[in-house]
């Protein structure tokens, strides 16, 4: 019943925020019991008592045989939707597509809302499903109910390009963490992935590999973090003068949650004579790390393993992790100050801010063996 209660309520307080931004107008017809069951996977019972909801406050009405349409607001709902608005003037919105709770994200919160409550500003935070149609629709609802400003993590670079793209042809605050949308000059703010990867290779070939792998489940063209990781990689075996073979390269093949399929693709690897493992994040590194003792190889005894991020991994990993670490708080911090820059009417100093990121030399990497 509790759940049931959730979604209904979901339902009304959607259509609810659509009529007090304009979205819904005076005499508009709402959607249907069936198209709002449809749309939010719920039971006909459900959508129906979202409908009830908004007649009971007087938002709705109903015609018999034609539909439910939006009724006209009285002095008393137009007098609270502009008190809202003025609200929302003093709200700076963040958007997070859900994803591995690492500890890490928590970090960027916790920077963003430190430095804007300090500002006066409230922050309004939205975990939303990682689905782009479900992100584009959140996006679109903090966008028509009103908010000061937008504090976007994509989970890759094209995601709702159209939408982004028409909030700086607006000139609306909005500031991009973890990513640079290379398509659309918005404010961004990254850690330095190349650097850091190329710091990383470079620690393994001080350790006498030469054969080393980049393993990430992700395209490396699907995002710039990851596009930027793999350059660094690249670089880094180059100018070593070690061209990097296309076998070492696992592009987005590697599934960190299939371990079968995580153990095929390290024995192609092994069998090409690779010594030490990249991975693309922490989270990868682990599995990685688990396949390999499912096969019966140590680490680093038999192969040395990096990850990148430094998230918290205690009691994930036998050994502690060698990896880079960014500052996910200046990450957060950074991002807030930009935007405080950008409701101030200022224009930022770059467009892109690049952090600095952090070898941590820890237990999973030794000297190579084999000549």
């Amino acid at each position: 019943m509790a759940d049931t209660n959730l979604l209904y309520q979901k339902i009304a307080n959607d259509l609810r925020e659509s009529i007090y931004s304009g979205t819904l107008k005076e005499g508009e017809r709402l959607p249907t019991e069936m198209d709002l069951a449809k749309q939010y996977d719920v039971s006909r019972i459900t959508s129906k008592r979202a409908l009830e909801e908004l007649k009971q406050s007087g938002l709705a009405y109903s015609i018999r045989g034609s539909g439910t349409y939006v009724a006209k607001l009285s002095h008393r709902q137009e007098a609270d939707i502009s008190e809202r608005k003025s609200l929302y003037k003093q709200v700076v919105s963040m958007v997070i597509p859900f994803r591995s709770a690492d500890g890490g994200i928590v970090d960027t919160l916790t920077g963003v809302t430190n430095v804007l409550r300090a500002a006066g500003y409230m922050v309004d935070i939205n975990c939303l499903p990682n689905r782009e149609g479900d992100i584009r629709k959140g996006l679109m609802q903090i966008c028509e109910r009103g908010t000061a400003g937008l504090i976007y993590y994509p989970s890759s670079d094209s995601e709702n390009l159209e939408l982004l793209n028409m909030l700086y042809m607006e000139k609306f605050p909005l500031v991009i963490i973890d990513k640079r949308i290379d398509a659309l000059p918005l404010y961004s703010v990254v850690c330095d992935n190349q650097k850091g990867m190329r710091d990383v290779v470079e620690y393994l070939l001080s350790l006498g590999h030469k054969k080393i792998a980049f393993v990430t489940d992700k395209k490396i063209g699907l995002a710039s973090s990851v596009r930027d990781r793999y350059f660094g990689y690249a670089q880094a075996l180059r100018e070593a003068g070690i061209i990097a073979q296309p076998g070492w390269v696992l592009d987005g093949t590697y599934k960190a949650d299939d371990m079968e399929r995580g153990k095929t693709l390290l024995r192609g690897l092994l069998q090409q004579g690779v010594t030490a493992v990249c991975a693309i994040n922490d989270g990868v590194a682990i599995s990685v790390m688990r396949c390999l003792k499912l096969m019966g190889l140590e680490v680093p005894e038999d192969i040395s393993v990096t990850g990148f991020d430094d998230i918290r991994v205690k009691n994930l990993t036998e050994k502690p992790l060698t990896t880079v670490r960014q500052d996910m708080y200046q990450i957060g911090s950074n991002a807030a100050n930009i935007m405080l820059e950008l409701l101030r009417g200022e224009t930022p100093a770059m467009l892109h801010k690049v952090l600095p990121t952090e070898l941590k030399i820890r237990e999973t990497c030794a000297e190579c063996k084999i000549e």
